[in-house]
């Protein structure tokens, strides 16, 4: 999960979610996953006829 930093300035909260290694890791696994996924759809789509 992405840390959450909390930031008071003057009488205003700022939040800035900061992405770790690993959470830059997952995304581009669930990136690569998400491709896999719709070209295996394209091939079983095209394979079938």
């Amino acid at each position: 999960m992405p840390k959450i930093i909390e930031e008071q300035v003057g009488t205003i909260m700022r939040r800035r979610k900061v992405k770790t290694f690993g959470d830059k890791v997952k995304e581009v696994l669930q990136g690569i996953a998400s491709v896999a996924f719709v070209l295996a759809l394209i091939g079983l789509f095209i394979g079938g006829q």
